[in-house]
């Protein structure tokens, strides 16, 4: 009964994030980015993970002082923020990639970015390679596609790169 719960939650919270990101499209800025984490497991905001995600929103304020920011909260999926702005989203989406492979715990974070008409630029589309696995070296997707990699395994994975940031 727990898991339908759960599940219900979650799909409730990636529809408000939904709505949320649709008003800021709405905006008709050259850029918007969605910027949250992509932690594996039930608990979506386990110790590091608040530091990490203020460090990379800073990271982010610092690298793009252009871009505003139009929400943020936190919920079930944990910390988000969502920033517009005439930001080229090429290269915006260039620098988040850049900050989501800067260290290894920098892969938890998960940068979104839209551009002006609302579509999604992503890394195939600016010809740059797949996000890499948490346990292997392989492309995510494959791996996830697969189910190479045992769910806990993930997990136990991204506690232990959030370490440095549960001081």
């Amino acid at each position: 009964m727990w898991y339908a719960e759960l599940k219900t939650d979650l799909l409730a919270a990636r529809d408000a994030r939904q709505v949320a990101l649709e008003q800021a499209l709405s905006l008709e800025k050259t850029a918007t980015l969605l910027l949250s984490l992509g932690i594996p497991g039930d608990n979506k905001c386990p110790p590091g993970a608040q530091r990490l995600f203020r460090w990379a929103h800073r990271s982010l304020l610092v690298a793009y002082p252009e871009l505003s920011e139009t929400a943020t909260g936190e919920d079930i999926l944990g910390p988000y923020a969502i920033f517009t702005g005439p930001v080229d989203p090429d290269l915006l989406k260039r620098g988040c990639i850049e900050l989501e492979t800067s260290f290894p715990v920098s892969r938890l974070l998960d940068a979104d970015v839209y551009n002006a008409i609302g579509t999604a630029v992503d890394r195939e589309a600016l010809q740059l390679e797949q996000r890499r696995c948490l346990i292997c070296d392989a492309p995510a997707k494959e791996c996830i596609r697969l189910t190479r990699h045992p769910h806990i395994e993930l997990v136990n994975k991204a506690h232990e790169l959030l370490r440095q940031f549960s001081y």
